[in-house]
């Protein structure tokens, strides 16, 4: 498969992630392969059709993010930025940064595959990374960009809800070793 097709397939299942999601528009910036080229077509699932796309400059982009009053957050590569998951934070802590994440009006910026978001995106942005807990560099653009999404939309805290209320008392340890038996 050749790197471009890739990028295709990539940028089809980003659209496809940010409809299913309820994410409101795209904007892409120069560099970014055709939303309407057939295989991102086939792999958006028709999404492309679904939501805003607007292409443009950097500085169109900070203008449409000021105006609507969107808080520019960059996917960083770098996994130490993101944490490594043992911070000691207790239920009340991922409660309280649940209420902050829920209704917040962003603009989720990611980079290329390889290179990431570059170091002038990074300078006009907030970095986050996802914590990777296992022994893996990073994740490709469509998974952490699917995973940004996620954790930024209303379904997050409704999810972990029901698995909270499906795990009960015991948590997820007990359900874990549950399989072994």
């Amino acid at each position: 498969m050749s790197h471009s097709h890739s990028y295709f397939l990539l940028q089809g299942t980003l659209l496809r992630t940010a409809v299913a999601l309820g994410w409101d528009a795209v904007f892409l910036l120069p560099g970014c392969a055709d939303p309407y080229n057939d295989k991102s077509i086939r792999a958006s699932r028709g999404a492309c059709f679904k939501l805003p796309i607007q292409r443009g400059t950097m500085e169109e982009w900070m203008e449409v993010s000021a105006r609507h009053g969107l808080t520019p957050i960059a996917a960083e590569l770098d996994r130490r930025k993101g944490g490594n998951g043992s911070n000691g934070a207790g239920n009340g802590a991922a409660e309280e940064a649940l209420g902050a994440v829920a209704g917040a009006r962003v603009s989720l910026v990611l980079g290329s595959e390889g290179q990431g978001v570059s170091r002038e995106m990074l300078e006009m942005c907030t970095p986050v990374a996802i914590s990777m807990l296992g022994d893996m560099e990073s994740l490709n653009v469509a998974a952490a960009g699917s995973i940004f999404m996620w954790a930024l939309s209303p379904g997050a805290p409704m999810l972990l809800a029901e698995l909270g209320a499906a795990l009960g008392p015991q948590g997820a340890g007990a359900a874990a070793g549950s399989f072994g038996k």
